[in-house]
């Protein structure tokens, strides 16, 4: 028992270190030689630290577990919450003092999470070719992933979502030919909408893997998420994708499910090849970065700039686009119907709201399409690309607002979407409702009263699987989740949780944050957060 306390405590401390020098950076982790070598910064620790005027503050528990049995010793400390500054961590624990810009400790590669929900910053680079056949509704594919393992146990075996065969209209869409890992033909299983890759050896922590998928995927014709429907082609979920780990295992898909986001994912970056028909523009989760024509196809080049969740495309003709800037940001807009364009102008004035809001967009690219998708559906979010369903007639401004602010919610910051989707949609409507606050609060009254009509604050985690109806659904998640934020509001102030959301989309970006985590950092906050400075009465009746 000793042993082990001795273990964690020493983990404990590199974790502590590490926390002095929190700096958040998009560039890789720096690997020498033998024994990896990487600063903490470059970490997502669970439970998470916080800043807040320029002081860090660290898990009081973590610092009871460094304890040796369990004891003080009669050493105070000022807790500040359920958190404590790290400078006091550090003296109570005896460390030695960490200057700003260390270059980095060698970090175990074990026991250091045992529910496996820390893990470093790295992002797999998805180099993606698709090659459409617009005529037999087919397209053939190949992906290969180089992942460098982000975790803090060796992994044996790696797994792939394959959403097109768990939609509950789809069937088996995505066919698997073949699988290569480090250039070799490897043995692997199909499950349902899970592809199962075995590795040849175990992968230890930030060690590198290549692994190169071919595949064949079937549009159904009609409209949705992934099919063809009045010579536009939605391509989601259509090739396959890493699924996300949670709790030391791979996470699937919810099969079946009829409603919601019935799967999540990690971001990564991404260079794809798209090939169409000549005549087919295509737009989709990434930037252009070239265009070649030839034999009557067009191939289509595109890069992510940064990671994101996936990669998601639509093609037809017969658009018509407009732009706008904010920023480096080129904001694109495209319908066949030149009334929808005024309504979907109202993406920009949004965008540039959320940008200051939230946080700075990092992209340059962000596209707003009207394409056909499923009944229930009025728009649907991906990394840098919203989609406004074309069978809708008249589209309500709200539901462009909503699905703009996806962008930090979901994108930016993900969570899961099976059994927390009250995250995400909560705060996508809390968003709507605070950009309806500050340019039309003459409305703000009766949108928020129509957002939150029969929600009620949702349980933290419910399978989406275990609603009975859409309707019972889209109550608790969208009305319940944004009521559970406009409640936040009202008990914390405007000031102090927009601080607080503000450091979950700094701590958290290019990553997932899961329930728990989200409301202790709230909690935080709620107890030492600036005052907001207009906390004055609205007409809905929040501060």
């Amino acid at each position: 028992m000793v042993r082990h306390v001795r273990t964690a405590a020493a983990v404990l401390m590199a974790v502590l270190t590490g926390y002095a020098c929190l700096g958040f950076y998009e560039q890789p982790v720096h690997i020498g030689g033998g024994t990896p070598r990487v600063s903490l910064a470059d970490t997502v620790l669970s439970p998470p630290p916080v800043r807040k005027g320029g002081r860090v503050f660290v898990p009081v528990e973590a610092v009871l577990l460094a304890q040796e049995g369990g004891k003080w010793e009669q050493k105070a400390f000022a807790c500040v919450g359920s958190y404590i500054p790290l400078g006091q961590a550090l003296d109570l624990l005896e460390i030695f003092s960490v200057e700003e810009g260390r270059d980095g400790m060698r970090v175990p590669a074990w026991g250091a999470d045992p529910a496996g929900r820390s893990h470093y910053r790295i992002y797999p680079l998805y180099d993606v070719v698709a090659h459409v056949d617009a005529v037999e509704g087919v397209i053939k594919g190949n992906v290969t992933v180089s992942y460098r393992n982000p975790y803090f146990s060796r992994l044996s075996d790696l797994q792939f979502l394959l959403p097109g065969n768990g939609f509950a209209w789809g069937g088996s869409l995505i066919k698997v030919d073949g699988v290569r890992v480090d250039g070799r033909q490897v043995e692997f299983a199909v499950v349902g909408s899970r592809l199962e890759v075995p590795l040849p050896r175990p992968v230890a922590p930030l060690e590198a893997v290549s692994v190169g998928i071919t595949f064949t995927t079937r549009l159904p014709r009609r409209p949705g998420r992934l099919g063809i429907f009045d010579g536009i082609i939605v391509a989601s979920g259509w090739y396959p994708l890493l699924c996300p780990r949670q709790g030391g295992i791979w996470v699937g898909m919810a099969e079946g499910a009829a409603f919601g986001d019935p799967y999540f994912s990690d971001a990564g970056y991404y260079r794809a090849a798209v090939e169409v028909p000549a005549g087919l523009a295509v737009v989709a989760s990434g930037k252009v970065s070239g265009r070649r024509e030839g034999n009557g196809r067009t191939v289509w080049f595109f890069t992510s700039e940064k990671p994101v969740r996936e990669f998601t495309f639509v093609a037809g003709t017969g658009w018509k686009m407009s732009t706008g800037c904010v920023g480096h940001t080129e904001v694109m807009l495209a319908s066949r119907r030149d009334a929808d364009l005024p309504v979907l102008a109202g993406a920009v004035p949004a965008f540039s709201f959320f940008s200051d809001y939230w946080g700075p967009y990092p992209y340059t690219y962000l596209h707003v399409v009207v394409a056909p998708l499923e009944d229930g559906l009025w728009g649907m979010e991906y990394p840098g690309l919203v989609l406004v369903n074309a069978r809708k007639g008249i589209i309500p401004h709200l539901v462009v607002v909503h699905e703009v602010a996806h962008q930090w919610w979901y994108n930016l910051v993900g969570n899961d979407t099976i059994r927390s989707a009250w995250i995400d949609e909560g705060l996508a409507e809390y968003s709507a409702l605070v950009y309806c606050r500050e340019k039309g609060p003459e409305l703000y009254g009766e949108i928020r009263a129509r957002v939150t009509a029969g929600g009620k604050v949702p349980e933290r985690e419910k399978d989406l699987r275990l609603y009975g109806t859409e309707e019972e659904y889209r109550q608790a998640v969208y009305g319940g989740g944004a009521l559970y934020w406009l409640e936040r509001e009202e008990v914390m102030g405007t000031g102090r949780l927009r601080e607080a959301l503000r450091w979950v989309q700094e701590y958290y970006r290019y990553d997932r944050v899961d329930a728990g985590d989200l409301e202790r950092i709230l909690a935080f906050f709620d107890v030492n957060g600036s005052q907001a400075p207009n906390r004055q009465k609205t007409a809905g009746g929040a501060e």
